[in-house]
C-alpha cells in the first residue's frame, strides 16, 4: 500500500468536524456532537445546546454541582429522601449512562409530547436546519428543560423517585477498584411500580396498644429448647442412669427399695435412677422473620402493595424492637421466581440507639431516608437482583424449602460481624408469613381453613416443631378494585380476617390505607410471634 493511501484512509478514518452549533471545536464539541447522534439515533428529540450541556455533565468530577443537568440530582436525591447526597462524589460520575438512560431521555420524550418539538433530523443530515424555526425551536426546547429541572411538579413525584431509585442502584451495585475491571454485572433493573408505591405513598397506621409494652416475654417457656449442662432446674423431662454420688439426694425412692444388708453394695456398683432436669436454654438471638413470597404472585399489583408493606413494617419494626430491646432480631424477604428466589434480608444487631421512639412518627422525609439508607435497599428494589437457582428437583426437596433455607442464610449473614455462625435454633422466636394469590372459582373467592391451611403452610416449609413457630398468610385478590378484599389468616385468630380496599376518591389516598393496614398487620404478627416464644 502506497504512502498516498495509507494518509487517505487515515483521513477518511478522522471524525467529521463538529458543527458550529456545539460551540467552539474542541474535545467539548466533538462529545457534544457524539451524543447529540447517539440519543437522536434512539428517536429523541435534543438540542445542540442541551446536548453540550451533557458533555459538560459528563467531564464533572461531580455532577451534582453542574449548573444545567446536574440539578437532577437535587430532585432526584430530594425525592428519595436523600437530600443533596447524590452526585457529590467521584463514584457518580461513572454512572453517566445511566443518567442519560433514567433522566435525560424521559425528560426530553415528554417535552417532545407537551411542546411538539420538531428535531428528528440527525446532524449529519445537511438539511437539518431546513426545519421551520430549528433556532426557535431549540430555543423553547432548552427553556422547557430548564423548567423541569427547576421545579419538581413538572416532572412529578414518582418520575423524580424512580429515577432516583434507579440511580442509586446503580451506585450501590457498581464494583469499586480491581473488581471493576474483572468482574462483569448486570445493569439493576429498578422496580418502578413498588418505587411509586414506596417512595410516593404515605401509609395512614393505627397506632395498637401491643406498640407500647417495653419488653415482651415468651408466654410459653416450656417450648424452649433444653441443653447443655448447667445447675439442675425446669421440669422433668426423662430419667437418666448414674453412679456419681453427688447425684444421691436426687435418686428416685424405687432405688431403695431392697434390703438393707446389700443397698450400699448395689448403689456403688448397679448405679441408682434420678430423674432428669436439664436447664432451660436462654436463646442467643430473640426474633426471626421469613416472608415469603409465592411465584404465582408475579404479575398481581397486590402483591406490590404487600411487599411496599413489608418494607413500611421493617422499618418501623427497627423501633419497636429497640424500644423493647429486642435487637438480636433478623427480618427477611423471598420472592420465590421461575429463574431462582432473590432475598433480601436486614439485622437489627447493629443498632445502638437508646432514646425510645414512636414508630407513628416515621413519615415523611424520614421514612423515605430510612428506606434509602437500609441495607436491603439494593436487593428489594433491583428486579435483577442475585438469585440462586433451585439445584435439586423438587422429588428431592421441595422448592419451598430449599427457598426458605437460602433465606435464612442470608439473614444469617446480615448479622453483625464478629459474631459465630448461627442457626435458627439460636432464635427464640420464629415467625413465618407467607404471601400468596386468593384461591378463586370463577369469580368469587373461595373461603380458607386456616387450622387445615397452617399445617399444609408448615409441612411445605419444612417446620418439624410447628408449635414452636408463629404462622401467618395474606392472600391477595386479583385486582386492587373498591370491593376487593385482603385475606389475612394468622395464629391469633381462629377464623380468617379481611382488609377491604376502601372506597375513596382519591386513589392515592385508598391505596395508602391498604399499605398502612397491611404494615400494621405485619407488624402485629412479628409482635405476637414474640409474644409467642
Amino acid at each position: 500500500m502506497s504512502a498516498d493511501s495509507t494518509s487517505s484512509a487515515a483521513l477518511m478514518l478522522q471524525p467529521p468536524p463538529p458543527d458550529p452549533a456545539f460551540g467552539p471545536a474542541g474535545n467539548g464539541a466533538q462529545r457534544a456532537m457524539e451524543l447529540f447522534t447517539m440519543i437522536q439515533d434512539r428517536h429523541v428529540a435534543i438540542s445542540p445546546g442541551l446536548a453540550r450541556d451533557l458533555a459538560e455533565l459528563e467531564r464533572t468530577l461531580t455532577p451534582a454541582s453542574d449548573p444545567n443537568w446536574g440539578r437532577a440530582y437535587g430532585l432526584a436525591s430530594e425525592a428519595i429522601g436523600l437530600r443533596g447526597k447524590m452526585g457529590n462524589s467521584a463514584p457518580w460520575q461513572r454512572l453517566f449512562p445511566r443518567f442519560v438512560l433514567a433522566v435525560v431521555e424521559p425528560i426530553m420524550r415528554k417535552g417532545v409530547v407537551e411542546n411538539r418539538f420538531e428535531l428528528s433530523l440527525t446532524i449529519e443530515n445537511p438539511e437539518y436546519r431546513a426545519v421551520s424555526d430549528f433556532e426557535g425551536a431549540c430555543r423553547r426546547m432548552e427553556e422547557w428543560v430548564r423548567l423541569a429541572l427547576a421545579d419538581k411538579t413538572v416532572m412529578g413525584q414518582a418520575f423524580w423517585a424512580c429515577a432516583g431509585v434507579s440511580l442509586l442502584l446503580a451506585f450501590r451495585r457498581q464494583n469499586v477498584g480491581r473488581r471493576a475491571q474483572t468482574v462483569l454485572q448486570l445493569p439493576p433493573v429498578p422496580d418502578l411500580q413498588l418505587t411509586q408505591m414506596v417512595f410516593c405513598l404515605e401509609p395512614k397506621l393505627e397506632d395498637d396498644p401491643l406498640w407500647r409494652k417495653k419488653a415482651l416475654k415468651p408466654s410459653a417457656r416450656s417450648n424452649r429448647l433444653r441443653v447443655g449442662v448447667r445447675p439442675r432446674e425446669g421440669g422433668v423431662t426423662g430419667v437418666l442412669h448414674t453412679r456419681r454420688l453427688r447425684d444421691l439426694p436426687d435418686a428416685l425412692p424405687s432405688a431403695f427399695v431392697v434390703p438393707e444388708k446389700i443397698r450400699v453394695l448395689k448403689l456403688i456398683e448397679e448405679g441408682f435412677m434420678i430423674p432428669d432436669r436439664p436447664p432451660y436454654r436462654r436463646p442467643d438471638r430473640n426474633l426471626l422473620s421469613l416472608t415469603m413470597q409465592a411465584p404465582e404472585t408475579d404479575g398481581l399489583g397486590a402483591a406490590h402493595l404487600v411487599k411496599a408493606a413489608w418494607i413500611d413494617a421493617t422499618i418501623r419494626l427497627r423501633v419497636l424492637l429497640a424500644n423493647m430491646s429486642l435487637r438480636k432480631s433478623e427480618l427477611g424477604h423471598a420472592h420465590m421466581r421461575d429463574t431462582g428466589t432473590c432475598c433480601a434480608a436486614v439485622s437489627f444487631s447493629g443498632d445502638s440507639t437508646k432514646a425510645r421512639f414512636d414508630p407513628l412518627q416515621i413519615k415523611g422525609d424520614f421514612r423515605r431516608q430510612a428506606v434509602s439508607q437500609a441495607v436491603m435497599f439494593a436487593d428489594v428494589f433491583d428486579m435483577l437482583a442475585p438469585a440462586t437457582k433451585n439445584t435439586q428437583s423438587p422429588r428431592d426437596r421441595a422448592v419451598e424449602v430449599q427457598a426458605r433455607e437460602r433465606l435464612v442464610l442470608t439473614c444469617l449473614r446480615e448479622q453483625a460481624e464478629g459474631m459465630r455462625a448461627g442457626s435458627m435454633e439460636d432464635y427464640a422466636s420464629i415467625c413465618l408469613i407467607e404471601v400468596a394469590p386468593a384461591v378463586t372459582r370463577g369469580d368469587e373467592i373461595v373461603n380458607v381453613v386456616w387450622r387445615d391451611d397452617r399445617r399444609a403452610l408448615m409441612r411445605r416449609y419444612g417446620f418439624d416443631a410447628a408449635d414452636t413457630v408463629h404462622g401467618a398468610r395474606i392472600l391477595c385478590p386479583p385486582e386492587v378494585v373498591s370491593g376487593a378484599h385482603f385475606t389475612i389468616c394468622d395464629d391469633a385468630f381462629s377464623e380468617p380476617q379481611k382488609i377491604e380496599v376502601p372506597e375513596a376518591e382519591n386513589a392515592e389516598e385508598a391505596l395508602a390505607k391498604i399499605v398502612g393496614a397491611v404494615s400494621g398487620w405485619i407488624i402485629k404478627q412479628n409482635l405476637l410471634a414474640v409474644a409467642h416464644g
